[in-house]
C-alpha cells in the first residue's frame, strides 16, 4: 500500500497490483486529483475495468507533472545515475516519486510505504538535503549517488539548471544561465523592477556558485501552504465546467490583473501555467489568493520589446499584451512606489522599451532635459513617475495570513512574513517621502 499525505494527513491509499484506491480526505486531494480519481472501496459496478484505467492515469498524469523532465539541463544525469528511465512510462514515473517521496519545495504532499512515518522527519524545509544531487542538478557533474534520496531536484521543473541549498535555515534556490545566455541577469532585472511598484514578486539577487553566474532566490511557499499552479487549477476548473480566467479573477483579480500589466512591462515571453498559480490552505484544501510573481528569466525579450503589442498575453485569450494591459491597469491599483534609474537596465533596448510602455500605462511620462541639466545635473532622469503612491502590499500579505491560516496553530508562520512585509513597506514610505522632500 502507498499513501499520499498531505503533511501528516492521509488523503489517499492505493495499492496499483490490486486495483485498490480508498480517498481519505476528498477536500485535501491535490487539484490534479480532485473530481477525477474514483474511490474503489465505495464504487461496486460489475465491471470496474474503466474505473481503474482512469485511476491509474490520473495517478500517472499527476506523478508525470511532478517528476523532473528529460528536458531539464542536468537531468539525464541525475535520471541517469539513479537508474530512471526516460521513456516516461508509469512505471519510470511512480519508481522516481517513491526514491524521493515526491517530495516537492512547492506544497506539502508526498508518498510513503509506511503511513506511521511522520512529515516532522521528511519535510525539505528542515531536514538535510543531498549534496550531491545539488552538484549533479546544477553543475551536471558525474558523481555516484548514495544514500537517502531526501531532495527536491527529482521533483523540480523547468528547463534551466538549478538547484536547492539550505542557508541559515532558509531554503534557496540557485538558477543558472543558459551556455552564452544572460537569463540570470534578466531575472535580477525583473526583480529590480518590481522592488519599484506594488508588486509581490520574489526577489532574485545575482551571484556566482562554484565560479558559474547565477541567480538566488528564497523559497515563496510556507509550511502551512502549497502552491497550485495554473495549469492544475485550469484542469479542474474544465473538469467542473467553469471558467478557468473568471475563477482565477474571483480568487484575486488584484493580482490577475496586475500580471498582465508586469508582462507587457518587462516584454515577459513566459508566462506559461507553470509560473503563476495560487496559495492552498493546507488544512481547509482552499485557493486563496494568486502568489507573488517569480519566474522572470525570459523577461526583455527581444522581439517582445521589437513587437509594438508584446506578442500574446496568455491571460486574457485573444488580446495582445498591449491590449490586456491597457484594461487590466485600469482593473486594478497599480502604483509606483519608488522611481526607477536608468543604471539596473541592462542595455539601453530594455530602458527605452521599459519607459515608453510605462508612459504608455500612464505610470510614467517623458520630460525634456535641457543642456544644463545633461551637462551639470547627471542625476535627472529622462523619465518621472506621474505619482509616487506608498507601498500597500502588505495588504496582500494581511489578506494572505487570514486565508492560509485562520485560527491555525501554524499562523504564526504567516504573521511572520505579514509583519515583514509591513515593515518593508513602511521603509518604503519613509524612503519616498524623503525623496518628494
Amino acid at each position: 500500500m502507498t499513501y499520499l499525505k498531505l503533511e501528516n494527513k492521509t488523503v489517499l491509499k492505493f495499492e496499483i497490483s490490486n486495483r485498490h484506491y480508498e480517498i481519505t480526505a476528498p477536500e485535501l486531494l491535490p487539484f490534479p486529483l480532485r473530481d477525477t480519481i474514483t474511490d474503489t472501496t465505495k464504487e461496486k459496478k460489475e465491471d470496474m475495468s474503466e474505473i481503474w484505467f482512469r485511476n491509474q492515469e490520473a495517478l500517472s498524469n499527476f506523478f508525470y507533472n511532478r517528476s523532473l523532465s528529460v528536458k531539464r539541463e542536468n537531468a539525464k544525469y541525475i535520471m541517469n545515475q539513479l537508474g530512471i528511465k526516460q521513456n516516461n512510462d508509469f512505471e519510470s514515473r511512480y519508481k522516481a516519486m517513491m526514491l524521493c517521496k515526491a517530495l516537492s519545495v512547492a506544497d506539502n504532499y508526498w508518498i510513503t510505504d509506511d503511513e506511521s512515518e511522520s512529515w516532522e522527519d521528511v519535510n525539505l524545509a528542515s531536514n538535510p538535503l543531498h549534496e550531491t544531487l545539488q552538484q549533479i542538478a546544477l553543475f551536471g557533474r558525474s558523481l555516484t549517488i548514495e544514500g537517502k534520496l531526501h531532495t527536491p531536484e527529482i521533483t523540480g521543473q523547468g528547463a534551466y539548471a538549478k538547484a536547492w541549498y539550505r542557508e541559515d535555515g532558509k531554503l534557496f534556490l540557485y538558477k543558472a544561465n543558459s551556455l552564452g545566455g544572460n537569463e540570470s541577469e534578466r531575472e535580477v532585472l525583473a526583480s529590480r523592477v518590481l522592488d519599484c511598484f506594488n508588486v509581490p514578486h520574489v526577489k532574485y539577487d545575482l551571484t556566482e556558485k562554484e565560479g558559474r553566474t547565477v541567480c538566488r532566490c528564497e523559497n515563496m511557499n510556507f509550511l502551512n501552504t502549497s502552491i497550485v499552479d495554473s495549469i492544475e487549477y485550469d484542469i479542474w476548473c474544465s473538469r467542473k465546467g467553469l471558467d478557468y480566467f473568471e475563477e482565477a479573477k474571483k480568487i484575486d483579480s488584484e493580482m490577475f490583473y496586475k500580471t498582465i500589466v508586469v508582462d507587457y512591462l518587462i516584454a515577459n515571453s513566459d508566462r506559461h501555467g507553470g509560473n503563476w498559480g495560487f496559495y492552498m490552505n493546507n488544512q481547509t484544501g482552499k485557493l486563496v489568493c494568486m502568489h507573488p510573481l517569480f519566474d522572470h528569466n525570459n523577461a526583455f525579450d527581444e522581439a517582445f520589446m521589437k513587437d509594438p503589442e508584446g506578442g500574446i498575453c496568455q491571460l486574457i485569450p485573444g488580446k495582445t499584451q498591449r491590449q490586456a494591459a491597457l484594461y487590466a491597469v485600469k482593473q486594478c491599483d497599480f502604483r509606483c512606489t519608488k522611481m526607477i534609474k536608468k543604471d539596473i537596465f541592462i542595455d539601453e533596448l530594455t530602458y527605452s522599451t521599459f519607459m515608453k510602455r510605462a508612459c504608455e500605462l500612464g505610470l510614467y511620462q517623458k520630460q525634456e532635459l535641457s543642456i544644463f541639466d545633461k551637462l551639470c545635473r547627471p542625476e535627472k532622469q529622462p523619465y518621472m513617475p506621474n505619482e509616487i503612491k506608498t507601498d500597500n502590499t502588505y495588504e496582500y500579505w494581511e489578506k494572505a495570513r487570514k486565508g492560509l491560516a485562520p485560527e491555525s496553530p501554524d499562523g504564526d508562520v504567516a504573521v511572520t512574513v505579514v509583519d515583514k512585509a509591513v515593515k518593508t513597506a513602511r521603509h518604503r514610505k519613509s524612503r519616498d517621502m524623503d525623496w518628494e522632500r
